[in-house]
């Protein structure tokens, strides 16, 4: 989450961008080379990879217990996974690290490498990568046509295949003799991912590829996964599939702890105790990791377990690492779990920041926001577990999705429960979803046509996106107890998606700076306590 942040503060402070340079649409979707025409029809090429797929018996349970081995960047891995129907549960564990993804009924949750569980709506590719789907050509949502066949030892027949709200096509191989699909390439706008599929075996009358292997053109990241065991319409107890509590690897404090921070533009900024050295990280929470700067962790000598660190060119490449140990005030973070990427913000002159502490943080304490004072304090897990010993204090109805905080926020006259909640974001703003769906109330309060820019992002889909940004003049802007009136507030056509669900704005400290507030994520609670600040700003309605 904090690259977004970091994109957006940019692209709401700062002056239009020109676009990079990146490869045409033309020479990214260039089909597979030296194919020879064919007259198979797409029909027949459909019917019979349906058929060698296989079915299963008649009155078969569908469920099924894989264990997969893997190589991903260099690191050594392996998955377990479960399912019953469309529940299921995985645990995927390289070098140190163990991730578990799982879904009950329509609830899905993910518990994440230092051992914080959380709900979210977010698709799960990551438990089904091996075991992907690769159907697209018969979807009829999708345009699919028949372009040509390879030659050689093995032909396979090529399919072009057009998805709907995607920007390039993909060319999926299809076996002349087995029907099975054993190639698929999909264009970016930089790279063209290259997978196969090989080594199909039948199991309960249904065929899959044991062997499954990905490169983009850099063999560094290739990933490689193999099937080592399958069993299918094996029976699963129900509690399999239900989300797991915490085995945090943070120790909040005894006693009441103020945290060594200071605020700089509207973020905390905490020092975290490293091996005798101090480093300045972001407390952030709308981050769902933590994060160290790549330099800092090599200086350091964190451990990279085996995944690929930098390219043969030289290139960074991000890997997950640990702190064997750590201190920030009271609390104590035990083989912490950090993402180790291009990360650094320089606030002031003698204040580097080299990290962000994320939702693993957040869920392991009762944090106190003092703006006024600009204290942070870890707090007493027992002091809060009947409920908030604060005194005055409004619980502000809230929801995480993967370790995100998102709370109910009035826009004009709509109200909305997808406000994502941010300490590091100095200002409040709407985002394109909103805007698109309720344009009237979030008009542009000069009148004038809309500032343009492109959005500087690297992302398949998104990358040269112009986006328009505007000060909206809101008849009210509501955040728990506040309400402004008649304001302006940054707005901007640019749409950003958590999970499963559109982001309508972000609450950022503009509007927390009203309040103590208090993160009880162990007790699922996130309250707010109207200050002095907010009494001198706010009247009593009616």
């Amino acid at each position: 989450m904090l690259r977004w942040s970091v994109v957006l503060l940019a692209l709401l402070c700062a002056a239009p961008w020109r676009a990079a340079a990146s490869a045409t649409a033309t020479q990214a979707d260039q089909p597979p080379a030296g194919l020879v025409p064919t007259d198979v029809r797409l029909g027949q090429i459909l019917a019979d990879h349906d058929k060698a797929i296989g079915t299963r018996p008649v009155g078969a349970h569908d469920s099924v217990v894989e264990h997969w081995s893997f190589t991903d960047a260099g690191m050594s891995g392996v998955e377990d996974l479960q399912r019953d129907g469309t529940d299921y549960h995985s645990r995927i564990a390289y070098g140190p690290f163990i991730d578990e993804y799982g879904q009950r009924g329509e609830s899905r949750w993910h518990q994440d490498s230092n051992g914080f569980t959380s709900a979210t709506t977010e698709i799960d590719e990551r438990s089904f990568y091996a075991t992907r789907v690769t159907e697209d050509a018969a979807d009829p949502k999708n345009d699919a046509s028949v372009i040509g066949k390879t030659t050689g030892a093995h032909p396979a027949y090529v399919l072009e295949v057009k998805r709907p709200g995607h920007k390039h096509p993909e060319f999926v191989f299809y076996d002349v003799g087995t029907a099975q699909v054993v190639r698929v390439e999909a264009p970016g706008e930089r790279r063209r991912l290259i997978e196969t599929f090989d080594d199909f075996r039948a199991t309960e009358g249904v065929f899959h590829p044991w062997h499954v292997h990905d490169t983009d053109g850099r063999p560094e990241l290739d990933d490689d996964w193999r099937l080592t065991s399958l069993q299918q319409g094996v029976s699963i107890p129900e509690a399999t599939f239900e989300m797991p509590g915490n085995v945090p690897h943070v120790s909040p404090p005894a006693s009441a702890s103020q945290l060594p921070a200071k605020m700089m533009y509207g973020a905390y900024i905490v020092r975290l105790e490293v091996a005798g050295r101090g480093l300045d990280f972001w407390l952030d929470s709308s981050a769902s990791d933590s994060i160290i700067n790549w330099e800092v962790a090599r200086e350091m000598g964190l451990p990279d377990y085996g995944h690929v660190t930098h390219l043969a060119d030289g290139t960074r490449v991000p890997y997950r690492t640990k702190l064997a140990q750590a201190s920030v005030g009271g609390v104590t973070l035990n083989d912490f779990t950090l993402t180790s990427e291009n990360f650094t913000y320089q606030p002031s002159y003698n204040t580097k920041v080299v990290g962000v502490l994320g939702y693993d943080f957040f869920a392991a304490n009762v944090l106190h926001l003092d703006f006024t004072n600009g204290i942070v304090e870890a707090l007493p897990l027992a002091e809060f577990a009947s409920g908030n010993p604060t005194g005055a204090s409004v619980d502000v109805p809230f929801t995480l999705d993967d370790g995100i905080p998102f709370v109910r926020a009035g826009i004009g006259d709509i109200i909305t429960d997808r406000a994502l909640l941010s300490t590091t974001v100095p200002f409040s703003f709407v985002l394109g979803s909103f805007a698109d769906a309720h344009p009237s109330e979030v008009a542009d309060r000069s009148g004038k046509q809309h500032a343009q820019g492109i959005l500087p992002v690297a992302g398949a889909e998104s990358y040269g996106v112009k986006i328009e940004t505007w000060i909206a003049l809101l008849s009210h802007f509501r955040f728990a107890l506040a309400d402004y009136q008649q304001i302006g507030i940054p707005a901007t056509n640019w749409p950003m998606t958590v999970g499963n669900h559109s982001v309508d704005a972000i609450i950022g400290t503009d509007y927390l700076r009203y309040y103590d507030v208090y993160f009880e994520y162990p007790y699922g609670r996130f309250t707010v306590k109207p200050n002095a600040l907010f009494f001198k700003t706010f009247k009593p309605s009616g």
